[in-house]
């Protein structure tokens, strides 16, 4: 499995957790906990080299 589909996989993922957080009546503090683990998650993976180049390019063009 590509990197780039773990990250579609794991947003789509945290996406769930989040409806859920909302949907919740109890416990969001639980709930909450868990999007922030999600979240660290998903941070702490490598972005596509593709999506990358294209931001650091981005980034000199606005620079400029």
């Amino acid at each position: 499995m590509t990197t780039a589909l773990k990250i579609r996989r794991i947003e789509e993922s945290l996406d769930a957790v989040r409806a859920i957080a909302e949907l919740s009546l109890d416990g969001n503090a639980e709930v909450h906990d868990c999007v922030e683990q999600a979240r660290s998650l998903l941070e702490d993976l490598p972005e596509p080299i593709g999506v990358t180049k294209l931001r650091s390019r981005r980034s000199r063009l606005r620079a400029a």
